[in-house]
């Protein structure tokens, strides 16, 4: 007894000097939603029915006793984690009893790869590497430390090595997650655990934003909520963003029926930008709008709609992700109206105002993000997403065209066989050996944005799941021939980055990923488009926010990395 009273005494020593050696360290004298900061609990059926934690005898017991279907709980903390340095946690745990995988379990995960610890009575296990260990005493407490660095993970159980998981830290983080956490985290299995000490580091080197980056403001209004952008160089030089726009007053929600598309200019390379000017002011609301500049100078813009229904429009609706219930603005409908298309001949000042269809081809709808593209041999594809009759995940649908005015019977882009992943958001770029990269949203996929390539000028593709996390994503060719991927990051740190290739897009250099900021509050932000400069440089624009909660378009002029010798 005094000897367990003294190895509490120096944990607690160990724990009182967490400031200088630790980023969080949490005992048993607390509730861990009571601490300072709190962590946060995630419960399954979000009512813990089922579930309890409590303090007892020094340690905090967390109990799952149902096997019913959502019925978790644990405590976590997002930490930053990343695979640039090594992060460790420590605890001191016990499993008292469990029935079924993850009952009493830690989990770790770096936004690109997770693991969970197993603890039995008897011994613990690596989840997903298959590995394991006995514990010697069984139903005991014990001293465990991770260490995990890159792709390896090591377990020491009271001083001594028990698991050597080199190279085992790879499985997918689930939707790109950053945390650490312990409890119960299977809804059929059950389980107590004992938790006496919990604490984590994963200090390294500071996240930093990439250098020489600045940052603009395209578009900015208290009053006004703008997302979603996308910028063309015109053949002249100037510059055009075109984006969403609705009354801040209606929340920052990314459905409203009163939303317009408009769009600023500029002529001094991004530096300044004009007031925003209204595009279409249609009868719906206008969402993701592209522009493109055909060869003879004019402007089309592309978007959708969404169109507000009540009750005594709607007969037998068949639900998708393009007709839902929305019960705000006098509806109770929201019906996405298909792709469809404006034009200007003059410089985007006056734009034609009856939309121009794409045909719907065997879709529930189709939505657009991005503009066409023009091949080197005049073809035009346009890059849709969508769902098709009998089916309930979207995929992609690349329409082509030899004028932009009748487009013909798409070709489609579905997950490889077996993946279950959804496609969205999909952007198009022509490489110059003739092939066509297509680089795609998921969801269901931990936030990979997927790659699939074409050989046959969009006629058929070919996909895979790329390195990259985040989403959804813009491609820009540069004069060396590489290409730069930039996308939304839409976990901690909120922020926009960007990846590039030398291979046509085969392989993306995540581990020198290209940092634009990182000082995001939250997830809303993003759609990030980018243009090359004169002189080499880029611009990437997107929307972000601010502290009072404006949600504006943002732009950042930066530098790549000149191309590494052969």
């Amino acid at each position: 007894m005094m000897m367990r009273l003294a190895l509490l005494a120096a944990l607690a020593a160990s724990a009182a000097g967490a400031d200088a050696e630790w980023d969080a360290a949490l005992d048993g004298s607390v509730r861990p939603t009571a601490a300072k900061p709190p962590w946060k609990l995630h419960l399954g059926n979000r009512t813990g029915e089922g579930t309890k934690d409590s303090l007892e005898a020094g340690a905090i017991r967390i109990a799952d006793l149902s096997p019913k279907g959502g019925t978790t709980r644990y405590f976590y903390r997002e930490w930053a984690s990343s695979r640039r340095h090594r992060s460790v946690v420590e605890f001191r745990a016990r499993c008292v009893r469990r029935k079924g995988l993850a009952a009493v379990m830690v989990l770790f995960a770096d936004g690109r790869r997770e693991e969970t610890l197993e603890l039995f009575p008897d011994h613990i296990a690596l989840f997903h590497g298959k590995l394991q260990a006995p514990l010697d005493p069984p139903d005991a407490m014990h001293d465990f430390r991770v260490e995990i660095a890159g792709r390896d993970i090591r377990v020491l159980v009271d001083g001594t090595l028990a698991i050597d998981g080199k190279g085992l830290f790879t499985h997918d983080a689930h939707g790109g997650r950053n945390l650490v956490g312990f409890g119960s985290n299977c809804s059929a299995a059950t389980g107590v655990g004992l938790f006496e000490r919990f604490c984590y580091r994963t200090r390294g080197p500071a996240i930093r934003v990439w250098p020489g980056a600045r940052h603009v403001v395209v578009a900015k209004d208290p009053s006004r909520y703008y997302a979603w952008p996308n910028i063309i160089r015109r053949s002249t030089g100037e510059l055009l963003v075109s984006f969403h726009v609705h009354d801040a007053s209606h929340g920052p929600t990314h459905l409203d029926f009163t939303s317009d598309a408009v769009l600023a200019r500029s002529r001094d390379g991004g530096k300044s930008w004009s007031p925003p000017e209204t595009l279409y002011a249609g009868p719906h609301g206008e969402e993701n709008v592209a522009l493109y500049e055909h060869t003879d100078g004019t402007l089309w813009a592309n978007m959708y709609s969404w169109q507000a229904l009540r009750e005594r429009d709607v007969e037998n609706p068949v639900l998708s992700l393009g007709m839902r219930k929305w019960k705000r603005q006098d509806a109770d409908y929201a019906k996405l109206v298909t792709t469809f298309f404006l034009r200007s001949a003059d410089g985007g000042k006056t734009w034609s105002q009856k939309p121009e269809p794409i045909p719907l081809v065997d879709g529930l709808f189709w939505a657009c993000n991005r503009p066409p593209i023009r091949l080197r041999d005049g073809t035009l594809l346009l890059p849709v997403y969508g769902q098709v009759k009998g089916e309930t995940r979207c995929i992609i649908a690349v329409y082509r065209s030899r004028d932009g005015v009748a487009w013909g019977e798409p070709s489609t882009i579905r997950p490889p066989e077996g993946d279950r992943a959804a496609f969205h958001e999909p952007v198009l770029l022509e490489l110059p050996d003739g092939r066509v990269l297509c680089a795609i949203r998921t969801s269901g996929a931990g936030d990979h944005t997927y790659m699939a390539t074409s050989r046959d000028r969009g006629r058929s593709w070919a996909c895979r799941r790329s390195e990259i996390i985040g989403h959804p994503a813009d491609l820009t060719l540069l004069p060396d021939g590489r290409i730069v991927c930039s996308y939304g990051y839409r976990h901690k740190p909120y922020g926009v980055r960007a990846a590039l290739s030398s291979d046509g897009g085969a392989t993306w250099d995540v581990e020198n990923e290209v940092i634009l900021r990182t000082d995001g509050l939250h997830r809303d932000l993003g759609y990030p488009a980018t243009v090359v400069l004169d002189g080499g440089q880029l611009l990437t624009v997107y929307y972000f926010h601010d502290a009072a909660r404006t949600r504006f378009i943002a732009g950042t002029l930066w530098t790549p990395p000149p191309k590494p010798r052969p």
